[in-house]
Order: C-alpha cells, then structure tokens, then sequence
C-alpha cells in the first residue's frame, strides 16, 4: 500500500505514452483519405537581350546606390547578396 500512495493522482504512464502515439497524426491534421492536390503552375520567363539586361542593371544599380548611399561596388554587394 505504500507504493500505491506515490501515485495517487496520477495516471498510469503507460496509458499516456498510448494516448500521445495515437493522437500525433490526429494533431497534425493527417487524413489518410484525402485528395492529394498538385499544382502544375509553370515559371514564366521572358528572355531579354544583353544590351537590356545590361540596362536593368545598371538601373538597379543607380537605385541601389541612391537610395543608400553608397558606393557602385557596396550597391553590387547588396545586389548579389539578395539575388538579384
């Protein structure tokens, strides 16, 4: 009986560890039934000359460096560095 008070109150640890297992795809929103959707969007690209894209960024460039002043060299960082 002294055992049994230890555990007074709580529930069996086995009773809980059945209750997480069989909950988790509950919790996750799985439903095994459900339609599997699949988008079949396509990237569209527009293929440019050399000379415009020598233009876009030289204008992009002149942004850059306007907008935070900074050097052309600094500006082509921060372009690269977020892929333009």
């Amino acid at each position: 009986m002294e055992g049994d008070s230890d555990y007074e109150g709580m529930s069996d640890p086995s009773e809980e560890e059945d209750m997480e297992l069989g909950s988790s795809s509950d919790d996750l929103g799985y439903d095994p039934g459900a339609e599997v959707i699949v988008s079949s969007k396509k990237a569209h690209y527009k293929v440019i000359s050399k000379q415009d894209l020598i233009k876009r960024q030289s204008e992009a460039l002149s942004e850059v460096t306007s907008v935070l002043g900074v050097t052309d060299e600094d500006a082509t960082r921060v372009l690269r560095k977020y892929k333009w």
